[in-house]
């Protein structure tokens, strides 16, 4: 039963790429940069594997990257359901951040609106169904007398 598991084991870890390997100690350990370049390679082995595309969502939405974050997130899904719960979860946790540092700015006791209209429309990048960022934008947008 052993030698079943170890044969398992070794199969398993054989499949993985070294680059996927790198890349998910680079992101354990904060260097998103470095995680990012062997996602790059990892998809070159295999681009079709949607973890790789999930991990590069990842990474892009830890660099406030989000337009790159959710067409990695989009590959990931196309190609499996596996990730779309952590997925959902991610762009709800970066959703609401922004969302709450634009409201933030907005109800500061000196309003910072320019600020406010970008982290709203950052969270609208992340998740456009939210009706309350929109209207929070444009509540924004009205203050500053902007016809947009």
């Amino acid at each position: 039963m052993r030698l079943v598991i170890y044969c398992l084991g070794m199969i398993w870890l054989g499949c993985q790429s070294g680059a996927l390997t790198s890349a998910k100690k680079y992101i354990r350990a904060g260097e998103n940069e470095k995680a990012d370049q062997k996602l790059a390679e990892a998809l070159l082995a295999a681009p079709q594997n949607p973890e790789i595309h999930f991990l590069k969502g990842k990474v892009a939405a830890l660099q406030g990257e989000y337009i790159n974050m959710n067409s990695a997130f989009k590959k990931a899904r196309g190609l499996s359901s596996d990730y779309d719960r952590e997925i959902d979860q991610l762009r709800h946790k970066y959703w609401a951040r922004e969302y709450n540092q634009g409201a933030a700015m907005v109800t500061a006791e000196k309003p910072e609106l320019q600020a406010a209209g970008q982290f709203f429309r950052r969270a609208i990048t992340i998740d456009p169904d939210p009706l309350e960022t929109w209207r929070k934008l444009a509540y924004v947008l009205y203050h500053q007398d902007s016809l947009e």
